[in-house]
């Protein structure tokens, strides 16, 4: 977690991945309720994060957690979109 990127009440979530074998059990909506207490405790207003469109998984993880798209863009380094929700 960045705190302060983009703008400075805004936390950014630079990488949730867990292992496949820990993937599907609750732990993703667990550490999400924990970086949203983090950033609440930062006086940050909102979380940001960055989904590569080829991970689909990932992506549905992060609109069942209420996160919507605001952009698309190229993703240096990757074959697919950046998705900002």
């Amino acid at each position: 977690m960045v705190r302060g990127y983009p703008e400075t009440a805004i936390v950014f979530i630079g990488l949730l991945l867990f292992q496949e074998g820990s993937q599907g059990r609750g732990l993703g909506p667990q550490v999400l309720r924990l970086a949203e207490g983090i950033g609440t405790g930062w006086q940050c207003r909102a979380l940001r994060l960055a989904v590569i469109d080829t991970n689909p998984r990932a992506l549905d993880f992060w609109k069942r957690e209420g996160f919507i798209e605001l952009v698309r863009k190229p993703a240096m380094d990757f074959a697919g979109q950046a998705i900002v929700p």
